[in-house]
């Protein structure tokens, strides 16, 4: 079965067709158009800065009562190990703080 131009396969649907235009890099390509989201180095001794924030904030304190509404990881979650296969006891319903 050949491929006439107008019938789509499984390939054309995640490639599309794009346009000339539309396979040209953008201009600001690698290059942060936020405002003061920059990564330049403005002083000597911040050559060696490590820009952003970490993923497990350890500089925010951590809340007693936890909100579904709260995206910080604070290190307190469990690994992909315990997801994938958890301990006997958290079956019964016995958390890792109960002990």
């Amino acid at each position: 079965m050949s491929n006439v131009d107008g019938i789509w396969n499984a390939g054309k649907c995640i490639t599309g067709e794009p346009t000339d235009r539309e396979l040209v890099p953008d201009k600001d390509l690698g290059i942060s158009v936020r405002p003061n989201c920059s990564n330049n180095v403005r002083h000597e001794d911040h050559v060696n800065k490590t820009f952003g924030c970490p993923s497990i904030r350890t500089d925010i304190p951590y809340k007693n009562r936890k909100s579904m509404a709260d995206y910080q990881n604070y290190g307190d979650e469990p690994e992909a190990i315990d997801l994938l296969a958890p301990a006997t006891f958290t079956e019964c319903g016995i958390s890792e703080y109960d002990f």
